[in-house]
């Protein structure tokens, strides 16, 4: 005569089987990457500040306005503005200054190039031209050649240069230029930074 093991009880054999099912679900997602283990890990960084440096060109010339223009490579007397000045064919009025560069004491590369001026008016046969000179280049641009020219600038130091500006009446003006007049702004040369190429 067999005998039959007792029946377990209902609530037993239900939580058995969702901890069977629970147990399950988690080696499943264990296989499947979802968790994660921690592992070693270090890191190296640094801190700190970062600053733009400056380029600027700076007159350093005092004194009237008339006392940097010249007429045929002499001082001009008896006038205050050199508007009032009367040119006859022939003339060569210059404006000369004396500039310094700053390049926040590092040395870079930049371009010298003239900028053309805005002229407006009705006298015809003047011609304009611009003259740099610094300590080891010159260069003198006419008309509307504007090819720059490349400088190296000095660690720890500026750099001086003089700037000339020309403007010459045409020695073959005819009648037609009497009595006319020309006005032009923002004659003199541009500064450019060479960007390095990296």
């Amino acid at each position: 005569m067999s005998r039959t093991a007792p029946a377990q009880p209902r609530s037993s054999a239900r939580k058995m089987r969702k901890g069977v099912i629970a147990g399950i679900a988690g080696i499943a997602l264990l296989a499947g990457g979802g968790a994660s283990f921690a592992t070693w890990s270090a890191d190296w960084t640094t801190s700190g500040r970062i600053s733009s440096g400056t380029m600027s060109l700076k007159s350093s010339w005092q004194g009237e306005p008339i006392s940097h223009w010249q007429l045929n490579d002499a001082d001009i007397v008896g006038i205050t503005k050199v508007a009032d000045l009367k040119l006859v064919p022939g003339d060569k009025l210059t404006y000369r200054d004396n500039i310094t560069l700053s390049a926040e004491k590092r040395a870079m590369s930049v371009n010298l190039e003239p900028l053309a001026p805005g002229i407006v008016g009705n006298l015809q046969g003047v011609t304009y031209s611009v003259k740099v000179t610094g300590p080891d280049f010159e260069r003198t641009w006419n008309g509307r050649e504007s090819k720059p020219m490349s400088i190296e600038t000095r660690a720890g130091s500026d750099t001086a240069m003089s700037v000339v500006t020309t403007f010459t009446f045409d020695t073959d003006a005819d009648n037609s230029t009497k009595n006319k007049n020309l006005t032009f702004t923002d004659a003199g040369i541009r500064v450019t930074q060479v960007a390095n190429a990296n």
